[in-house]
């Protein structure tokens, strides 16, 4: 028995989030039906974050247990076949049995899309247009919410944890009519990138005075944006710190890619 990883890419549009749900169509349930079919029996994943519906993945992690022996890129070429166009196993690796996508050591990333412009037909869903956004305001309120804090009011309840505390790295890119920002910590409470996002913005736009994101990590979450939308965040990538996994594509000419 083998345990395996994949590193899974999807579009959230047609999905109610990763997690299964009974008699919904989802990003678990659609691998598991697939790996399933494989393996001739039912199998259940681990999984590295729980996106949310709409929320889309450039780099979402699984993993398995295997009784099949299979070389790895055929992984690739198998997942091809059974998966619909909306979703993709990108890179597969064997990994210890050790290994668990949210418990090994690990750093994740979201990026969040903004535009200054209206989205065209084929970016609608995949960003957030924002009208008369400040992004020289935006600059400065980022800095209220980097470092270490309770994040316990940038959270959405359902998800209770006994620590809320986290600490994030926040980057802002542009890049020609989007503004692309980034988030980078541990971990995540559930919600909390979309509602630092909905008020970062409702500040740069002039509807939330300066400084209201600082306000609301004291506890005043009447000055709390609303939850961005969902289809302008994307898990980017996840790094893990203690092991060296020996991802392989199915695009390759020399070499494995070790990243």
């Amino acid at each position: 028995m083998h345990k395996v990883a994949f590193v899974v890419q999807y579009d959230g549009r047609g999905f109610h989030g990763f997690q299964y749900q009974p008699h919904m169509r989802t990003v678990q349930g659609v691998l598991e039906q697939a790996i399933s079919r494989v393996e001739n029996k039912d199998i259940r994943i681990e999984y590295a974050s729980r996106t949310d519906t709409g929320v889309h993945a450039y780099y979402q992690v699984v993993s398995f247990y295997s009784n099949r022996n299979i070389e790895p890129r055929k992984w690739l070429q198998i997942m091809r076949g059974l998966l619909p166009e909306d979703v993709m196993v990108w890179k597969v690796a064997y990994v210890p049995d050790s290994f668990h996508p949210q418990r090994t050591p690990h750093e994740k990333e979201y990026i969040y899309r903004l535009s200054r412009c209206p989205l065209s037909v084929f970016d609608r869903g995949y960003g957030w247009w924002v009208r008369h956004l400040n992004v020289d305001v935006l600059r400065r309120e980022i800095e209220y919410v980097q470092g270490t804090h309770d994040f316990v009011y940038f959270s959405k309840t359902g998800a209770p944890r006994q620590n809320t505390i986290r600490t994030l790295h926040v980057s802002l890119t542009e890049a020609g009519k989007y503004v692309i920002l980034s988030f980078r910590s541990s971990g995540f409470l559930y919600g909390m990138v979309r509602l630092i996002v909905g008020t970062l913005v409702e500040v740069a736009t002039g509807r939330l005075p300066q400084g209201a994101s600082g306000k609301v990590l004291e506890g005043d979450i009447s000055l709390r944006g609303k939850s961005a939308p969902a289809g302008g965040l994307f898990l980017k990538e996840i790094r893990y710190n203690k092991i060296d996994i020996k991802w392989q594509e199915e695009c390759e000419s020399d070499e494995d890619d070790n990243t």
